[in-house]
């Protein structure tokens, strides 16, 4: 299971911590930074863009697309974005 911690800063930057476990509940801890820019679609879907560093890769680029459903951000990977602060 893989927990992620996002800050999303105004000027576009963000920075993340994850924590990876497994079964046994032995886990690990990853931090990034990067880049993120949003545009919103005409059916009120958002793109996000992100230009991710960490310890394994550098400078990569990705897109996903999300969705408001109440008050989480659903992405069309499966994963579910809460507002924690």
């Amino acid at each position: 299971m893989d927990h992620r911690y996002h800050t999303l800063e105004p000027n576009g930057l963000f920075s993340y911590q994850s924590r990876v476990c497994d079964q046994l509940g032995l886990c690990s801890d990853f931090a990034g930074h990067g880049f993120w820019a949003v545009q919103t679609a005409n059916d009120g879907s958002f793109a996000i863009m992100t230009i991710v560093s960490d310890m394994s890769r550098t400078n990569l680029c990705g897109i996903s697309y999300s969705r408001m459903a109440g008050d989480q951000l659903q992405d069309n990977m499966g994963g579910v974005w809460v507002r924690a602060r």
